[in-house]
């Protein structure tokens, strides 16, 4: 179990380190005069995420197994 708390905390080091190095490079960019190309990269990133969570979110619910009722709320609901 201590490794599984060891990894993650290995994994959001990396994940830190990288959104720090990658503000730097993004604002260097912007700054540097290459500002419409920092702008564009930004906003394609951004819309590919989406699209990706998006996706995700169709497969899941596609591939998702209804859920049964259980029988015994089944005789109850049909009561009322």
């Amino acid at each position: 179990m201590g490794s599984q708390l060891e990894r993650g905390r290995l994994l959001g080091l990396i994940i830190l380190l990288l959104s720090v190095i990658l503000s730097i490079a993004y604002l260097w960019a912007m700054f540097s005069g290459r500002g419409d190309i920092a702008i564009k990269v930004v906003v394609s990133i951004g819309f590919l995420v989406a699209m990706g969570i998006l996706a995700w979110l169709g497969w899941i619910m596609f591939s998702i197994k209804p859920i049964e009722e259980i029988p015994e709320l089944k005789e109850e609901t049909k009561g009322d």
